[in-house]
């Protein structure tokens, strides 16, 4: 399992790239698809 520290750096990257709001989470455990990511954002 990846630290902590870097799944809330890889969290905050992808919130800042798909534009999500603050109060949307995003933990190890989401799928791209969960939080509206087409093919195009998981490239």
């Amino acid at each position: 399992m990846a630290k902590k520290e870097t799944v809330e750096k890889v969290s905050k990257i992808v919130k800042k790239q798909l534009s999500l709001k603050d109060d949307q989470r995003v933990v190890a455990e989401t799928k791209f698809t969960d939080i509206g990511a087409d093919s195009i954002d998981t490239v």
